[in-house]
């Protein structure tokens, strides 16, 4: 008695300019992830110009941030061109492939130049002995001479591997060929390792001038009084903000580098990887152009006196410890003197009064 053997299943193929639904999903949450997030950029950069001032749109931060804004939007533009020829079962280039992939590349990269200003902007070498350059900025440079060095290696290579034939015209089967490549781990691991380093620091430093402004006090005074709570607790405040948004700004992407990293060594389907990686290049976008933000928009504050009017006591605008506009060797002088009772302590002074209404 023979057995019928089962029929084979026939798929019907989509009409012409369509797709699988399977093929459709990767592409619309890639679709999805890079036009949410390089929207995002457009506000963020009409408040990077909004705040910024002619003067300081000449410093090399903010002409870093304008070129990651660009970059941003020209990667978000390169991902919706890909992912909509691939939904219409269309070929992607080769070369538009590739651009893709250097966008990935670059954009962590300046991220962390950012960074790195800014750390130069708490560690000047100016002010530092030679061994404390080493310990800083030896280790660093290091770590982003051989990331760029692995990253140029990767494109080069991956360039080659997807030159010729149908695999460049297939956007997923590209991204395997790259999630698979070992200079892309080697990359990921000198990533986090830049980014926790410079996070380390930085944020040391600013939790160190943090604890130094718990206390601002004239020393000699009575009872070590207070030269003005107003100033103490805006700088405090200042500050205390300053630390929570680097925090955000370091600490999120090194949280995400350590995901992708993750994923690269135990997942086999690259697309979550590449889902988080996606991601983490507008974090680090979004983190460092928040940064800048701040720290410009803060010019516009003032200490203002309990009255409302505005101190002519300030702190300088630095992430150094508190530096005041007097000097505080003036005042100690003036207070050891002998004739220290009749001399007026302006620099306790309001603007507007007299000093004869704010006499020691």
């Amino acid at each position: 008695m023979s057995s019928a053997s089962a029929p084979a299943a026939v798929f019907t193929p989509p009409p012409p300019g369509l797709n699988y639904t399977a093929a459709l999903d990767p592409s619309i949450k890639f679709l999805l992830i890079g036009t949410a997030c390089s929207a995002t950029l457009i506000p963020i950069a009409v408040m990077l110009f909004f705040f910024s001032t002619p003067s300081g749109r000449r410093q090399p931060v903010f002409i870093l941030n304008v070129f990651i804004i660009a970059l941003g939007l020209a990667e978000g533009g390169v991902n919706i061109y890909n992912q909509t020829r691939s939904m219409l079962a269309l070929p992607v280039s080769v070369e538009l492939s590739i651009a893709f992939a250097c966008s990935s590349i670059l954009v962590p990269a300046l991220a962390d130049t950012v960074l790195l200003l800014r750390v130069f902007t708490v560690y000047r070498p100016s002010q530092m002995t030679t061994k404390c350059i080493a310990a800083i900025y030896g280790p660093i440079s290091m770590v982003k001479i051989a990331r760029m060095v692995v990253e140029i290696v990767f494109v080069v290579r991956w360039s080659r591997a997807i030159a010729g034939g149908a695999v460049g015209s297939n956007i997923l089967i590209v991204g395997q060929i790259a999630w698979r490549t070992p200079y892309v781990k080697a990359a990921w691991v000198l990533q986090l390792a830049d980014s926790s380093f410079a996070s380390a620091i930085f944020l040391f430093r600013l939790r160190k001038g943090r604890l130094r402004t718990n206390r601002i006090h004239v020393p000699g005074a009575d009872n070590d009084t207070n030269i003005s709570g107003t100033t103490q607790n805006t700088y405090y405040d200042r500050l205390r903000t300053l630390f929570w948004i680097s925090a955000s700004n370091f600490v999120f992407p090194v949280v995400l580098d350590l995901t992708l990293l993750v994923l690269a060594f135990s997942e086999d389907n690259f697309l979550t990887g590449t889902y988080v990686l996606m991601v983490s290049n507008y974090v680090d976008i979004i983190g460092v152009l928040l940064a800048t933000i701040w720290s410009t928009s803060t010019k516009y504050a003032q200490p203002l006196m309990p009255g409302g009017e505005v101190s002519e006591f300030r702190t300088t605008r630095s992430l150094s410890p508190p530096r005041f506009a007097v000097s505080v060797t003036t005042v100690e002088e003036r207070l050891d003197s002998p004739s220290s009772q009749d001399i007026p302590m302006t620099v306790f002074k309001p603007a507007g009064t007299s000093g004869a209404h704010t006499q020691a």
